[in-house]
């Protein structure tokens, strides 16, 4: 894909905010996390980006219309006997059960 290059630094995501989704999820402890994903246009493609945080809404997260560049990494699931593969922002945790 055009949109993606690789550095030594790792995978980037260059494109514009087309829009955003957040959920709540309740931990086993009874903390609350959030997941937000982000859609983000590039190159004619549509890639959703997800961002696990503990906040509701962070500073950093892109309003829509923002072009930006992501630093992201793919993460591997299954879900409903399916692997699927998700871009996640480089660095965030997300392995979190609930």
């Amino acid at each position: 894909m055009a949109a993606k290059t690789t550095s030594k630094q790792g995978l980037f995501l260059t494109g514009k905010c087309v829009g955003r989704r957040r959920r709540e999820f309740k931990q086993k402890d009874g903390t609350i996390r959030y997941s937000i994903t982000m859609q983000i246009l590039a190159e004619k493609q549509l890639h959703r980006v997800e961002r696990w945080t503990d906040i509701p809404l962070p500073a950093d997260v892109p309003a829509i219309g923002d072009e930006i560049t992501l630093e992201v990494v793919p993460r591997a699931f299954v879900a409903n006997g399916r692997a699927e593969v998700r871009l996640g922002i480089a660095g965030d945790e997300s392995g979190v059960e609930f």
